[in-house]
């Protein structure tokens, strides 16, 4: 039976914390992340690699497509649910450092050109 149904204080998972909000209803509290590391750590970021676009996108990866044996979307865990919201976090972070590197149009173009050059050799 889980602590909330005993009347226990419901603890959150690390890296995540309770909204401050107030509910009526009996739902469970919904949880702010607090540290997107820490909760993919299990899946491999690390504070080295946070904003790392491909890591991130192997995250995602692992989740797989959502569907169930018989072909229809089934419905994810709370678990999934704070891994991808920790994952959007991480994103738009990685977002923001390139934004402040000041990478230009042309230096994305070079690059896509030095790209498709190693890709023919």
């Amino acid at each position: 039976m889980s602590a909330r149904l005993r009347g226990l204080p419901l603890q959150p998972p690390p890296g995540l914390a309770p909204r401050s909000t107030h509910r009526s209803s009996s739902t469970p509290t919904p949880m702010d992340i607090t540290d997107p590391v820490l909760i993919l750590a299990d899946r491999g970021i690390t504070q080295k690699n946070r904003t790392d676009i491909s890591a991130l996108a192997g995250v995602i990866e692992t989740f797989g497509s959502f569907r169930k044996p018989d072909g229809k979307f089934g419905t994810i865990i709370a678990a999934t649910a704070s891994a991808l919201q920790a994952v959007a976090i991480l994103l738009h972070e990685a977002e923001q450092q390139q934004k402040n590197n000041n990478i230009t149009k042309e230096d994305l173009q070079a690059a896509v050109i030095e790209i498709k050059a190693s890709m023919h050799q």
